[in-house]
């Protein structure tokens, strides 16, 4: 009899698999307590949708753009994924929790750095640990140094000169050589060499799609990071390739940097403070934790960075009207011999003020980040945009959304417009605080970027440098560059010729 019973089961499994789908779909679509928020059908039934716009859309990073304007502030993307734009709910939002969507940030299974950490107080507790050594008090003591790889990098630049070249790499060997000497007192080399040595940066752009993939499917994480398997199935800083090298170059750079720890080197790099400072208990970091906060400022480091640079060499150089502009700020201030080379940061502040609004619309129109971070509403939910949202909804953010939100930004989104951020809106204190709770390029909160301090002060000195000493053309403006959207922007293809500028009475720029 039960064989009969099984043999009939087994002919109706089809059938019964189809029905367990499809009560689940019903389900999620008309009695999940996230039913009334709007959004794509098949995103409401299944993560896979998602996750084939992850992978297979076209500029899939616009896409939240596009979902916002026809489903309204809030979208449910997944089953038990929304995405919000209104930036009222921002600062209530970078207090919660991260999601598991994090757990692919991590790259041990038992230590855990502050990027990797989903507790924000957690979170708050080890970032404590490492933020010092990027105030930018303590940047600053460095500048001399950040201020070398700059004149490096312009230098293998004008070799180049009067030559049609893909500049593309060449921004994040120099954001990565900045960086490596911040953090550790010793770039890698990628600008002297003109190549990605030892395929760091090919194994970096491996471990940002993997972020990307298992961020969305956290089960491939917590199986690879289990503590059990990891020792068996996890990347190993030996590895040639892939995540592994990446951490293998990071202990290398560690192992440098540990054994001239007694030296009075000078100035005092990044991880001379985070090995000098104590946490509350009066401890010295460890050397594993110092290795796994090594990866994360790795990873987080040069592409984000390089990013933001491509895009205000494209937007400039495409823009007579704000080229003008700027070479009218600096060729003024050479003219009262009020720059260094490269500017220091306070000469750009004071003489070079137009950088700024520059870097801060460079990330509003060219976001960083191409994909939304979810964070995970509070054990007692939330109210977000008219809609209650349960205890652990992930609940994530599209910084490409929110800068070309028009409610925040004006009709004008689509134009590059630096003078928007010095715009007076004393007039309507509710559009400024808008713009102030809108601005989510570095995250916000608890999880504002660590180096933000460093990003921006080398793209200030990077862009005032570059257009002050070249003409940039940009080949191909119609289609400037391809784009690989992974966790961060990262383009290819990105051809430019640089000639050597002449300033309007004719004289060469030195």
């Amino acid at each position: 009899m039960s064989n009969q019973v099984l043999q009939t089961l087994g002919s109706y499994w089809p059938l019964l698999a189809f029905g367990c789908l499809l009560l689940r779909s019903l389900y999620r679509r008309y009695l999940h307590p996230l039913h009334t928020v709007p959004g794509p059908f098949l995103g409401s039934i299944t993560s896979l949708w998602w996750l084939s716009v992850f992978l297979f859309g076209k500029e899939q990073y616009r896409k939240p753009i596009l979902l916002h304007a026809q489903y309204g502030p809030i979208v449910r993307i997944r089953p038990n994924t929304v995405i919000i734009h209104d930036p009222k709910y921002f600062p209530e939002f970078f207090t919660w929790d991260k999601s598991d969507f994090f757990l692919a940030f991590r790259s041990h299974s038992t230590v855990i750095g502050h990027g990797g950490e989903l507790d924000i107080e957690l979170h708050n507790q080890k970032k404590r640990n490492v933020m010092g050594g990027f105030a930018m008090s303590q940047i600053l003591k460095n500048e001399a140094n950040m201020d070398k790889m700059v004149m490096r990098f312009l230098d293998r630049l004008d070799e180049k000169k009067n030559t049609i070249f893909d500049i593309g790499p060449w921004t994040q060997f120099a954001t990565f050589d900045v960086a490596t000497q911040m953090l550790f007192s010793e770039p890698v080399g990628f600008v002297k060499e003109g190549r990605d040595v030892d395929n760091v940066i090919s194994s970096l752009h491996g471990l940002l799609s993997f972020v990307g993939v298992a961020g969305l499917h956290p089960w491939i994480a917590k199986i690879l990071f289990h503590p059990r398997l990891f020792p068996l199935i996890g990347p190993k800083p030996t590895d040639k390739t892939g995540p592994g090298a990446l951490h293998g170059f990071t202990y290398k750079q560690l192992d440098k940097r540990l054994a001239k720890k007694d030296s009075d080197s000078s100035p005092p790099d990044v991880f001379q403070w985070i090995m000098e400072h104590k946490d509350k208990e009066g401890q010295h970091m460890s050397r594993a934790m110092l290795e796994q906060e090594g990866v994360g400022m790795i990873l987080a480091a040069s592409d984000t960075t390089a990013a933001t640079l491509r895009a205000l060499i494209l937007t400039i150089s495409s823009n007579s009207r704000i080229l003008n502009k700027l070479r009218e700020q600096i060729d003024g201030a050479d003219a009262k011999a009020a720059l260094s080379t490269p500017p220091s940061y306070s000469e750009l502040l004071a003489h070079v003020p137009y950088v700024e609004l520059l870097f801060k619309e460079a990330q509003r129109a060219y976001p960083i980040v191409g994909i939304p971070l979810p964070k995970k509403a509070p054990k007692n939910g939330a109210h977000v945009s008219g809609h209650f949202l349960p205890g652990g909804t992930e609940v994530g953010l599209s910084q490409w959304a929110v800068g070309y939100n028009p409610n925040i930004w004006g009709e004008d989104v689509a134009l590059f417009k630096p003078e928007r951020w010095s715009e007076d809106l004393s007039h309507d204190p509710a559009a400024q605080r808008r713009r102030d709770q809108a601005e989510v390029w570095f995250s916000g909160g608890h999880t504002l970027c660590t180096g933000r301090n460093v990003a921006l002060l080398e793209v200030y000195k990077i862009t005032t440098q570059l257009f002050r000493t070249f003409n940039v053309e940009v080949v191909n403006n119609a289609q400037p560059w391809k784009v690989q959207a992974e966790v961060a922007m990262i383009h290819t293809d990105f051809f430019v010729k640089l000639t050597e500028r002449k300033r309007s009475n004719g004289e060469d720029v030195q």
